[in-house]
């Protein structure tokens, strides 16, 4: 039975500091109004009982907690134990920003490599988005119908898509002796005859003047995950996986392209070559529906493995500890060089397989659903069938050289949007 299964007397504990108790209070009335039962201390805590024993039973009792995060609880300790407690009970935390605070102590220890939702400068504009991640967390009533999964691509696809002739596959053909058809028949497209790279399924492909270069990953073996010093439990165990040819995209997915193809540019960093960030697992299955009605390809997320794979340097691996290299700032934008932000893609030394940043910079959405890992061996394998949460890989700008290793995986919930959260195409 699992802890959803089980039933509790409050669905979200929610963790805040007195001073956001106006927001606290508008939250509540939101999330109850749609049958999410909330425990709140200044509301639920009855005068005279031990303020202690109260906020433990009340953790008990819950099946997720909520953080409304703040400077003013970045300054508080009385919630650094919540949090604890809550992380050594293992239920789900989401973060709730309602300001542009970066995590400090005990709270970035627990709080900057899990979920989080911006919800600057006006909170009560993002209660929908909060109410579908804890129903995602917690399981939603019945009835209940999310507005992500309802959404709608509506873009007119009249825009000038530009693509070498190579099929991606790997085979070495024409896209048309490939599939049967030409490019051109699927949308307006034209050679661009720049000199292939040394694998004959690299290929360029251009939308509206905007390059994304996709580099082929011939197929193999590999050990995946780490039993190394520095490995985090989720890691392991190392388990032997094969993987056909793919193509994975050189950069991370830049604002230019998101924007040409999109309309809008969510990202909190702004630059045309930058990776577009503060965009959910969700929002990049619509860009990819999009570009695929563009192009005619069947572009993706890469699976775990077909990530982990890539960022090793596929059968070219020299088994760096990061992306091409052991020396992270060689090829990495971390906490100790970022400056506290991204930076343009393609400015660090690229992996062994010509691929950059693929430690550091934003974290990379991967299609998969978190889970453990089993030991036996697996052939393109593509994780659970069903979950909460979604795979995210590399590290980022905000996080140190330990959660950049290739190795190092995190869980995030497919709505959320974080300033430190991207994603790279594959093929």
């Amino acid at each position: 039975m699992t802890q959803n299964e089980i039933i509790m007397k409050y669905d979200v504990f929610i963790s805040y500091s007195s001073k956001d108790q106006k927001v606290v209070e508008a939250m509540c009335a939101y999330l109850e109004q749609h049958k999410v039962r909330c425990f709140v201390a200044y509301r639920d805590i009855p005068k005279g009982v031990v303020w202690a024993k109260a906020i433990v039973e009340a953790l008990d009792e819950s099946k997720m907690m909520v953080v409304v995060f703040s400077e003013e609880f970045n300054l508080s300790d009385q919630v650094d134990r919540e949090i604890e407690l809550a992380s050594e009970d293992k239920k789900p935390i989401l973060t709730f920003r309602i300001s542009d605070a970066m995590f400090k102590g005990a709270k970035k220890y627990y709080l900057k490599n899990i979920n989080w939702i911006d919800a600057f400068p006006d909170p009560e504009k993002v209660f929908d988005a909060l109410l579908d991640n804890v129903y995602k967390l917690i399981g939603q009533p019945d009835g209940h119908k999310s507005e992500v999964d309802t959404a709608v691509s509506k873009m007119p696809y009249d825009q000038e898509v530009v693509a070498e002739p190579l099929c991606p596959c790997g085979s070495g053909k024409l896209f048309k002796d490939c599939h049967g058809k030409s490019l051109s028949s699927v949308s307006k497209v034209a050679a661009d005859n720049k000199p292939q790279t040394q694998d004959s399924g690299d290929f360029v492909l251009k939308v509206k003047g905007v390059e994304y270069p996709m580099v082929f990953v011939e197929g193999g073996t590999f050990r995946m995950g780490s039993d190394d010093s520095e490995a985090y439990p989720w890691e392991k165990p190392v388990h032997k996986v094969t993987l056909s040819s793919y193509c994975i995209g050189k950069y991370e997915v830049t604002q230019e392209l998101w924007e040409v193809v999109m309309g809008s540019n969510p990202s909190s960093f702004k630059g045309a070559r930058r990776p577009v960030e503060k965009v959910s697992w969700e929002d990049c299955q619509e860009f990819i529906r999009k570009l695929n009605s563009l192009t005619g390809k069947n572009f993706k997320l890469p699976t775990e493995a077909q990530w982990e794979y890539a960022a090793r340097g596929g059968k070219k691996s020299r088994e760096y500890k990061y992306s091409g290299s052991n020396t992270i700032g060689d090829v990495a934008w971390y906490d100790g060089n970022s400056g506290n932000k991204t930076h343009d893609v393609g400015t660090k030394i690229p992996n062994e397989l010509g691929l950059y940043d693929m430690s550091g910079n934003v974290w990379e959405w991967c299609s998969d659903w978190y889970g453990s890992y089993g030991s036996s061996s697996q052939t393109d394998p593509s994780g659970p069938s069903s979950g909460s949460t979604r795979v995210s890989r590399g590290g980022s700008w905000l996080d140190d050289a330990r959660l950049c290793r290739v190795s190092n995986r995190k869980q995030d919930s497919p709505g959320l949007h974080s300033f430190d959260l991207g994603f790279r195409l594959c093929l």
